[in-house]
């Protein structure tokens, strides 16, 4: 009994669906998803918070992306969604993006990843994982120290906010 579809079909359908920067067929039922929410609904599903807690804070500019990416920390091949925001803030702007998120996330019953904490005058960089769930949040000012920011509290300052969010084992106890 032949098949009842095409093998030249099948295989191009195959190799779309292995290649995420390849476009879909038109008409499958995946049109509207994208390749991270059709194999992980549940780390899409933090991606779409995590978007909507920084879109919260008033930027202008969130970028979004979803699929393979290498980290910025270690250059690991990842698979999640990584998001970016640029903008300028007062020395006393409350909450600053990473702050609001960490605590979103902590609230959730995420927590801190010892591993990827770092804190200096410039900027902050914090991981919060819940089970294989790994979230890197970073912020930094692109001029001045804090010191000099408070002299000047009104002052608005080039601000970036950058996060990753992947699947990442745990890491054993030392």
């Amino acid at each position: 009994m032949p098949s009842p579809i095409d093998p030249r079909a099948l295989a191009l359908i195959l190799l779309a669906a292995c290649n995420p920067s390849a476009p879909r067929p038109p008409g499958t039922a995946a049109d509207s998803a994208s390749p991270i929410e059709v194999a992980d609904p549940e780390l899409f599903a933090v991606c779409d918070s995590l978007e909507q807690w920084t879109r919260a804070t008033g930027s202008r500019d969130v970028q979004r992306t979803d699929g393979q990416f290498t980290g910025t920390l270690r250059p690991l091949e990842r698979w999640g969604c990584q998001l970016a925001m640029r903008d300028s803030l007062t020395a006393d702007s409350t909450p600053r993006p990473l702050d609001l998120i960490r605590s979103n996330l902590a609230g959730r019953g995420w927590s801190i990843e010892q591993d990827f904490v770092a804190e200096s005058s410039e900027g902050t960089m914090v991981g919060l994982r819940n089970a294989t769930l790994l979230c890197v949040l970073q912020h930094y000012w692109n001029a001045d120290t804090d010191d000099e920011r408070a002299a000047a509290p009104g002052e608005r300052y080039a601000y970036n906010f950058e996060l990753e969010c992947f699947r990442d084992a745990p890491r054993s106890p030392r």
